[in-house]
């Protein structure tokens, strides 16, 4: 059968475990909810960026774009998740990344798919969206740039993720250790005066003394210790007043036998002659006898049937 010790114990635990684990889990969901808005805010960021940084390159003078700096910003963008393709007014084909260097550009693309399939769960694709290049409120060109939709994450970004959840497991891990301590430790204060007032029954069931401390600080527990405190003074009590009853019925017994002892041998030595007054005096102490085995036998039936008496 299993104590009240390790039942409070294991019921703690459980429970304290299932509230961190159900804890841990909405943290989690929603630091990838806010993630997932924050990495969306900074794609779109990105896409201007992209788009300043293309504005930057046109040269008014001949209204052509500086291909060889295009060449180096479309590259850099490409590590970072983007595929750009940058057309002038006419649609026609400046620069595409592609074209540029197909071999990197699939790396990037299957690297950030495998990423947010495998590892998040979010299944999607690249997705192109074109923004116009704008000088002096006229388009002289558009940039077409292609990321992973809805959103992706960077590897920086991912990484960071990663240790986030990490510290989160790591925390609740801590956690759940130190609900186990804590739940033993109040377990174990809960049961030691459940212990200590079953080892008091007992004493007292053995007809040993008994005192238990009540200084504790819940009220249940102390109304608990006073009451074995209370049961045992008043067994204490019923032993006494048994002791002195018995005491008072041996003594008003020994009255009337001692006399009736006493005139019977000297009536059988020939001391006394069995006359009619030494007879009646020997019946008066007989009936004295019957008078108090009748009231011991009463007062046995009003202990045994419970009977409550009243004081007129």
């Amino acid at each position: 059968m299993i104590n009240l010790k390790t039942r409070l114990s294991l019921s703690y635990t459980l429970f304290l475990s299932a509230a961190l684990l159900l804890l841990m889990l909405v943290i989690n969901s929603f630091s990838r909810a806010m993630f997932a808005k924050l990495t969306r805010d900074n794609i779109a960021e990105h896409s201007k960026e992209i788009v300043r940084s293309v504005h930057d390159l046109y040269n008014p003078l001949n209204g052509t774009f500086d291909r060889s700096r295009l060449e180096s910003l479309g590259m850099y963008f490409t590590h970072e998740g983007y595929i750009i393709t940058v057309e002038d007014a006419g649609k026609n084909i400046i620069w595409d990344a592609r074209s540029c260097d197909m071999e990197e550009c699939n790396k990037v693309i299957e690297t950030i798919s495998i990423r947010m399939e495998t590892d998040y769960n979010l299944k999607g694709s690249f997705r192109a969206i074109e923004y116009p290049v704008l000088f002096v409120q006229k388009q002289v060109g558009s940039v077409i740039i292609e990321s992973y939709g809805p959103f992706f994450y960077s590897k920086t970004e991912s990484d960071f993720l990663s240790s986030l959840n990490k510290l989160l497991f790591a925390a609740t891990f801590v956690f759940i250790v130190i609900s186990i301590g804590l739940s033993f430790i109040l377990s174990a204060a809960i049961a030691k005066p459940v212990k200590a007032a079953s080892a008091a029954a007992r004493r007292i069931a053995a007809g040993h003394d008994i005192k238990l401390f009540s200084d504790y600080k819940t009220s249940e527990l102390k109304e608990l210790s006073e009451s074995i405190n209370d049961m045992a003074a008043e067994l204490k009590e019923a032993d006494r007043r048994s002791k002195q009853l018995t005491q008072d019925v041996a003594h008003e017994l020994r009255t009337p036998i001692t006399c009736l002892q006493s005139n019977l041998e000297a009536m059988i030595d020939g001391i006394f002659e069995p006359s009619k007054e030494r007879l009646a005096s020997c019946a008066e102490e007989t009936k004295r006898l019957t008078k108090l085995v009748e009231d011991l036998t009463l007062l046995t039936n009003i202990e045994w049937q419970n009977i409550a008496l009243q004081k007129n």
